[in-house]
């Protein structure tokens, strides 16, 4: 897809999926009006645990932007086992068990980091482990808008 290529992801088919805490139909589109970095991950891939740490950390300090986690065909065991077992604290980690996200914006791998606009459309997409710098440079681009 390429980098300027637009979706409404407020228009797309609810996009659902569960909280970490097992809550269902939490959806994409209750997180419009401001800028969005979506992470595809699972705790089984080597390049998203890699990424992991550095993504939480910059989910926690102040922004201009949402950070949604959305796991990719885990079960909520296997995630809350990973997560603890790496000291890690997510904001809204989300459960994807049919990897809708993932097929929808067609990532043909993870990890995978979705820039989304405060108006809901794609922005950018990077498939592989994102460096420290290249997050940066995609939240500049996002807040710049």
């Amino acid at each position: 897809m390429a980098p300027d290529q637009r979706h409404d992801v407020h228009a797309n088919a609810e996009q659902q999926a569960g909280d970490h805490r097992g809550k269902r139909g939490a959806s994409l589109t209750a997180f419009a009006g401001k800028p969005v970095v979506v992470s595809l991950w699972a705790s089984g891939c080597p390049s998203c645990r890699r990424e992991m740490p550095m993504m939480a950390e910059a989910a926690a300090a102040p922004k201009d932007v949402t950070y949604l986690f959305v796991d990719q065909g885990e079960r909520r065991a296997a995630i809350e086992a990973y997560l603890a077992s790496q000291n890690l604290m997510l904001p809204n980690l989300l459960l994807d068990s049919r990897q809708d996200v993932a097929r929808h914006y067609a990532m043909p791998g993870l990890p995978g980091t979705l820039s989304i606009g405060a108006d809901g459309k794609l922005r950018s997409t990077h498939v592989g482990e994102i460096s420290r710098e290249a997050l940066a440079a995609a939240i500049s681009r996002l807040v710049a808008e």
